[in-house]
């Protein structure tokens, strides 16, 4: 585990979750709903903002503590990675929903921004994290020389 990728991966992978916002900006475009008006564009900024400090939080306090375990288990695969991000998320938004009466419908959109930004969030904290190590170690085995 390099610890310079590793802190590099938890600053800079909770900002891809803000590219669901952007895909949710671009839906509403072209579904003619008003979320380019200057409410539309602070609520859509209010969400990037908590949804980008959640993942930060989740991150922290279960990302490093998943990549310490595989690291150590010297599992390197990005499956692994994406699999276990879209669960935590899943988890916590089933958790969330336990307690509420939201229709099915808001729900399932729950559901699917929360995986959604679990997939993206893990593969770009295992892309910074993870990968390059996986390119050094092959490209080290294959200059080896054997004496």
């Amino acid at each position: 585990m390099n610890n310079k990728r590793t802190l590099l991966a938890v600053l800079l992978s909770p900002i891809a979750s803000s590219v669901l916002i952007v895909s949710i900006l671009v839906d509403s475009l072209f579904n003619g709903q008003s979320l380019v008006s200057f409410e539309g564009l602070l609520v859509l900024t209010l969400f990037a903002i908590g949804s980008i400090a959640v993942s930060y939080v989740f991150v922290l306090l279960v990302g490093l503590p998943i990549h310490f375990v595989f690291s150590k288990l010297n599992i390197t695969s990005w499956l692994a990675y994406t699999l276990s991000g879209i669960v935590v998320a899943l988890s916590y938004q089933y958790i969330q929903y336990l307690a509420d009466e939201m229709p099915a419908q808001l729900q399932e959109a729950g559901y699917a921004l929360y995986a959604g930004g679990g997939l993206i969030v893990s593969l770009v904290f295992w892309y910074f994290a993870v990968k390059p190590h996986n390119n050094n170690r092959q490209s080290d085995g294959k200059n080896a020389r054997v004496r």
